[in-house]
């Protein structure tokens, strides 16, 4: 495995890890929002229909970062780490350089 290879390995684990994280805390906004209402609909208390409200918002802006996530850093992060790993070193340069 190459040193290339590791740290594209590290940026996707990194990437997996916080997919994950953003799964659960949707999950969680998600259930929370279905309950909240369950609660609000079969009760007098408006309390119920704020914390569904609030619920609802987390869930719509943890979606909101998990597309964003995908669609940007990861694919920022690797495409910087390949650019890099093919771009010239200057030694390779003056070898040309000197051979013209």
């Amino acid at each position: 495995m190459t040193a290339l290879d590791a740290d594209l390995s590290v940026i996707g684990h990194r990437y997996r890890a916080r997919r994950r994280r953003l799964l659960v805390q949707l999950a969680a906004a998600m259930l929370t929002t279905g309950l909240a209402t369950f609660h609000a609909h079969h009760g007098d208390n408006w309390l119920w229909w704020l914390v569904a409200g609030c619920s609802a918002l987390v869930a719509l802006g943890t979606f909101r970062q998990l597309e964003d996530a995908r669609n940007t850093r990861y694919d920022a992060e690797r495409r910087a780490l390949l650019t890099a790993a093919t771009r010239p070193t200057d030694e390779t340069t003056r070898e040309t350089e000197t051979d013209q």
